[in-house]
Formats: structure tokens, sequence, C-alpha cells
């Protein structure tokens, strides 16, 4: 058993000083869409625990429509907490759980209908992941694999999808979108995200919306008609960036209906960095 121990021991101190000092993949790649999550989030909460960072200024938070969003080269002004598979609620319960006071918080009104995910804010801020980095969930070394195959190599483009398999895509999301969702579920949704809000204002951030843009065959569909109706009743005097603005000088396409593909995200970005006036002159360590 001792000889276990020492040789765990062993493995434990060569892994943390291979972290410490090793090469880093120049991209991280991770294997599963609920560890992917967990990674924004890790990096998220321990954005404003090192030493000499205040953590972001602004923060969007929101679905995967706006994971592509980029704000990278604003030396860690901007954080993008859009996560794929859940809503903006899981996003906003993390910042209210970090006790972190961004200047600015925006919030993506596409998805709505999904409650914040508890359990995987709770992973990401637990006490493994904030003492060492052994624990963060892109040194895993599984992730780390991934990671080392995919830095380097170029991915199938994004921007030429099939013609036929994106329009079963889009078919898809047409019958998805064409029904309403449920008043009740609707009125939760908002409910929670209002008390959410209500808890960063009171520490002095400002809250907006914005409303990422999907392919022109969608936007006026029963669904994201009736969320962009419910959005403007429950927070009448609050600013709300539309899809049109968002989506204006170019033809949206999408990879399926309502993602964008990576020319489109980046059009995007540039206009929602002009329309929220991002001012992050102050320079910050990246996170």
């Amino acid at each position: 058993m001792k000889v276990t121990l020492a040789t765990a021991v062993a493995l434990l101190i060569a892994f943390a000083a291979y972290l410490a000092f090793g090469p880093r993949p120049a991209n991280v790649k991770i294997q599963s869409q609920w560890q992917a999550n967990r990674y924004v989030l890790e990096k998220y909460l321990r954005s404003n625990q090192s030493s000499g960072n205040r953590g972001p200024q602004v923060v969007l938070v929101g679905s995967s429509l706006a994971e592509r969003l980029g704000f990278d080269d604003l030396d860690g002004c901007v954080y993008n907490m859009a996560l794929s598979g859940e809503s903006m609620l899981t996003g906003l319960e993390a910042i209210v759980k970090s006790g972190h006071q961004p200047k600015q918080v925006y919030v993506e009104i596409n998805v709505l209908g999904r409650k914040a995910n508890g359990p995987l804010v709770e992973k990401a801020g637990g006490f493994l992941p904030r003492v060492s980095a052994l624990f963060h969930t892109e040194n895993m070394p599984i992730n780390l694999v991934f990671s080392a195959f995919a830095s380097g190599r170029k991915g199938p483009s994004a921007d030429s999808i099939e013609p036929g398999i994106f329009q079963a895509a889009l078919q898809s999301k047409r019958g998805i979108y064409a029904q309403p969702l449920p008043e009740a579920t609707l009125q939760i949704s908002l409910s929670e995200l209002k008390n959410a809000i209500a808890i960063l204002e009171k520490r002095g951030t400002q809250i907006g919306f914005f409303e990422m843009p999907v392919n022109p065959e969608l936007e006026n569909s029963v669904q994201a008609t009736q969320i962009r109706t419910a959005f403007r009743k429950a927070f009448p005097q609050a600013p709300i960036i539309g899809f049109d603005e968002l989506g204006k000088g170019q033809a949206i396409h999408t990879i399926d209906g309502i993602h964008l593909d990576p020319k489109e995200a980046a059009g995007v970005s540039s206009i929602l960095r002009a329309a929220i006036g991002l001012k992050c002159s102050a320079k910050q360590k990246p996170i």
C-alpha cells in the first residue's frame, strides 16, 4: 500500500510540474459538451480570484447561439459565458454565486424554458478546481490529449455544410420554432431571470439584452416572436439589441438554422461591440 501511495504522489507531483513548466497545447479541446461548459464556468469563476485580476468588466450569458461570439483580443475585459445546451440562467447563477461585480452583463434572450443548471455551477466552483490547476477541466489527461491533437490541425470548415444536411436541420428547427413555449414554463423562467437580475443590479451591475440573429425563416416564427414579446413586456425599460441590428450588413444563413458560421459570428461580434459601447482600455490579465 505504501508503494502504491508513494507512486500516486510521485505521479501527481510530476503532473503538476508538467502543468507548471511543460509545453501546453495551442488550442483547448474538451471531450464532451458538459465538460466544455464546466471549463467555461471554471475559467470565469477563477478569473477574479487571481492576484492583480479583478475579473472581466463585461460578461455575456446565454445559450449555444451566442457561443461563437469572440472577444479574446480584449485582454480579459469581456467574457463570453454562453453555454451549449443551457440558457442565460446558468450563466447568471454563476455570476451571482461568484460574488463578482461586472460593470455590465448582457443577456441573450433567444432561449427560455431551461432552468439554471445548479449542479454544473457547483462543480465548476468546487473546492478542488479552486485550489489547484491539477483539477481544472482542461487539464484532465484525456482533454490534454484531445487538445494536443487539435493544435495545429485544421478541422472541417463550418462554412461549407452540405445543402441537404442544412435543409434537414432547418426543417427540424422550423418544427420546433412553430410551437409556442407553455405559458407556465415561460413565466417561471422570466421569474428566475428577474430574481437574478435584481441581485446583480443591487450590486451595481448594469443589465442589457440582445437577441441573436437566426436564419430569416425563423426570425418571426411563433416561438421567437413569443419570447421576444415576453421579454419586452417583462423588461419594458431595458435596452434590447435586436437580431436585425446585429445581423445588419450580412445575409444570415447559419449552419443549421440557428447557429452562426464563423464569418457570421465575427460580423455579429463586431456589431455587438459597437452597440454596447465597450470601453476596454484598462489592461487585464487574460483569463
